[in-house]
C-alpha cells in the first residue's frame, strides 16, 4: 500500500506581520508582510501631521506624526524643517536662522516698520578729467550710484533706483522713504569714450560697493569714498 504524504505549500502556516491599528504584530499564519521592515514601510502610513517648511499641516496617508501635539513639538526646531528668513525687529529686518516670518528681505523690508521710512545719502568723488597733455578730457567719466535689495542684486547692476552724474564731483544721491531695513549699493565710474575718444586709452570701471541700513524716520549718511 502506498501512502501519500502532503505537505501545506501555502501560507497558511508562514509566520510574519500584520499591520493592526497602524502598528505591526507578528502572527504565526496567513502574514500580511513576511518580514518587519516591509510591514513598517507600510503600516504607519495613516493620516496625521507633516512637517512641511516649519508649519504641520494635516494629511490623509503617510503622515509623520499621528497627532498635532507631536508635530508642534519637533516641527519648528532645527535640521531640515529650519525656515531661514527676515524678521522684523524694532523696525528692522533682521535674518534669522529658523521661524522667519518673511522669506525674502523686500519683503521684510515692505511691511517692517510700518509707514514711516527713513532717508539715505550716499556720497562719491573722483577726478573728473583724462588724459595727459593734450588734449584732455573733462568730463571724461559717468558715475553711477545703484541701489539694490541684496548684494547680488547690486553686483549685476541690478538697481531698484539709481543716480547718474558726470562733471560734478563729490556728488550726492539721497533716496527718500526707504522702508526700515538693510539695502546695498554701488558706486560706479565709467569712461565716457564716445565723447573723448580712445586715442590715450581706456581707463578702467572703479566700483565700490557696501551696505547700510535704514531706521525709521532717520537719515543714513554713506561715504563710498574716492573712485579714482
Amino acid at each position: 500500500m502506498i501512502v501519500l504524504a502532503t505537505m501545506g505549500c501555502g501560507n497558511n502556516d508562514q509566520s510574519g506581520y500584520n499591520c493592526v491599528s497602524g502598528n505591526c504584530s507578528a502572527v504565526f499564519e496567513n502574514p500580511q508582510y513576511l518580514t518587519l521592515s516591509d510591514c513598517q514601510s507600510v503600516c504607519g502610513n495613516s493620516s496625521g501631521y507633516n512637517c512641511i517648511s516649519g508649519n504641520c499641516a494635516a494629511v490623509s496617508d503617510f503622515a509623520q506624526y499621528q497627532n498635532l501635539a507631536d508635530c508642534e513639538n519637533n516641527c519648528s526646531g532645527g535640521g531640515n524643517t529650519a525656515t531661514p528668513g527676515y524678521n522684523c525687529v524694532n523696525g528692522n529686518c533682521v535674518f534669522v536662522s529658523d521661524n522667519a516670518t518673511y522669506s525674502m528681505l523686500f519683503n521684510c523690508q515692505n511691511a517692517c516698520g510700518g509707514s514711516t521710512g527713513g532717508n539715505v545719502a550716499i556720497t562719491a568723488n573722483w577726478n573728473t578729467a583724462y588724459g595727459t597733455g593734450w588734449p584732455i578730457c573733462d568730463p571724461a567719466y559717468s558715475v553711477v550710484i545703484g541701489l539694490g535689495y541684496s548684494s547680488s542684486d547690486v553686483l549685476s547692476d541690478t538697481f531698484f533706483a539709481q543716480s547718474a552724474s558726470t562733471g560734478t564731483s563729490p556728488t550726492t544721491y539721497t533716496k527718500y522713504n526707504l522702508s526700515p531695513g538693510v539695502y546695498y549699493y554701488k558706486a560706479k565710474k565709467t569712461f565716457l569714450a564716445s565723447s573723448c575718444g580712445t586715442g590715450q586709452g581706456i581707463p578702467p570701471t572703479v566700483t565700490k560697493t557696501g551696505s547700510f541700513t535704514i531706521s525709521s524716520g532717520n537719515t543714513t549718511n554713506v561715504n563710498a569714498g574716492s573712485l579714482n
